[in-house]
């Protein structure tokens, strides 16, 4: 028993100079090397030389790493990754990437295998390629002046959840996104970035068609979002402009058009949110003291709730909107006014007169919300929406309220007809 503590401190001493002895071999974050005939004909180019890839399966993953080469494919000119991690990785300046066919990724979310990686570059260009069977789409890192154009893009055939995102640009600054097409992937994200600009874009099947956090000046133009579950999603951002969009059937328990959380200096303007849960959400915005979010000329049409105030702050202004036959125009979350601006706005539940003919109604509209008893202390029954029986209980809490209802908002020049019937404009 006397040399039992030794023993076993001479043990265990062994076994740790033979852990230390034998270290495991770790993953590198991103490969340092690619082997094959592909990568051979690559390491072989000269700075601003172009290869031309025939019809066929050329074997990654590669590495491109001569500055100012374009890579482009004959029609049916495939690169395979084999499953084999990132299946091409741009470390070169002034790189283009053209007509090819993109497939193989890994399966690796932390890794961020992807269909191609832009990482710490500048002036690279990725025109008409087709991503499918990558985890992630396109990933640009630390990069500036890139431009992703006609791209289609597809993750894999996996549960949403577990999916990569189509795009995801971090830390980049002068990003175009123009003219792609993304859909059941997981997402698009512009994380701490600036000046990205998607422009043209459709998006599809997807869970966030984009999705803004820590950005600035990100410009969203002319796309097209249908069928996700969040059409825009701007968060901790300043400066984004979103404009001529359209987003349709966002739906779902959380299904979000446009949402802006903690967000500054947005200005979003002739949108159309149709078939939505929430058309707009805005949540704690505009955030820094004294800045604004303007919501001008967007249609709001066929949703639960055109605008969703879960904690609106003074600042926000909506003029010249259209709200036609939501089922609620605008709903709050907490239990106040409205102190944002209603101005102009076109309200079909309006229920005042223009006896005047000047186009705007008599008297102002300020749409309030009643005790809301079922469907406030069971939202389950939100399920019988529309029924006869919930019809009658919301009829009866508007003849015999049981508290003061609740003044949501005041528009007090509303447009008697829709916008795009009113002579002038929103300057008149």
């Amino acid at each position: 028993m006397r040399l039992f503590g030794p023993v076993l401190v001479c043990s265990v001493a062994l076994s740790l100079n033979a852990a230390a002895e034998s270290k495991p071999e770790l993953t590198p974050w991103r490969r340092a090397d690619a082997t094959g005939a592909l990568q051979a004909r690559l390491d072989r180019l000269l700075p601003g030389e172009r290869l031309v890839l025939e019809a066929g399966r050329h074997e990654g993953p590669i590495i491109i790493k001569v500055p100012g080469v374009t890579i482009e494919g004959d029609h049916g000119a495939v690169i395979d990754g084999r499953g084999l991690g990132t299946v091409v990785s741009i470390q070169a300046n002034g790189v283009t990437l053209r007509g090819l066919t993109i497939t193989g990724s890994g399966n690796s979310n932390p890794l961020v295998h992807a269909g191609v990686t832009i990482d710490t570059q500048s002036d690279v260009r990725l025109e008409r390629l087709t991503l499918r069977d990558t985890l992630f789409g396109i990933e640009i890192a630390n990069s500036h002046h890139v431009r992703v154009e006609k791209c289609d893009i597809a993750s894999k055939a996996i549960d949403e959840t577990f999916r990569g995102d189509a795009l995801r640009i971090w830390h980049s600054k002068d990003v175009d996104i123009v003219d792609n097409h993304w859909h059941d992937a997981r997402d698009a994200v512009a994380w701490y970035s600036d000046n990205v600009r998607f422009l043209d874009n459709r998006a599809e099947r997807s869970r966030y068609s984009i999705h803004g956090m820590y950005s600035k000046n990100i410009l969203i133009k002319g796309n097209r979002f249908e069928k996700n579950a969040v059409g825009i999603f701007l968060m901790y951002g300043t400066g984004s402009t979103v404009v001529d969009n359209e987003i349709r059937e966002s739906n779902g328990a959380t299904g979000i058009g446009l949402g802006l959380k903690e967000t500054s200096l947005v200005y979003a303007r002739d949108n159309r949110f149709v078939y939505c849960a929430s058309g707009i959400l805005v949540d704690n915005s505009p955030w820094e003291p004294g800045t604004r979010n303007w919501f001008h000329g967007n249609l709001l049409a066929f949703n639960d709730v055109g605008v969703l105030l879960a904690n609106d702050r003074p600042g926000s202004e909506f003029k010249d909107n259209q709200f036609q036959s939501n089922r609620m125009d605008v709903d709050t979350e907490a239990r106040r006014t409205s102190p944002g601006r209603w101005l102009r706005n076109y309200w079909d539940s309006y229920a005042g007169f223009d006896r005047d003919g000047d186009g705007w109604g008599d008297t102002p509209h300020a749409p309030r919300k009643f005790g809301d008893l079922m469907t406030g202390s069971h939202p389950s029954s939100q399920f019988f929406r529309g029924s006869p029986v919930l019809q009658l209980i919301s009829l009866l809490e508007r003849l015999v309220p049981m508290t003061e209802p609740l003044l949501l908002l005041e528009d007090a020049e509303p447009r008697f007809v829709p916008p795009t019937l009113t002579k002038g404009s929103s300057n008149d």
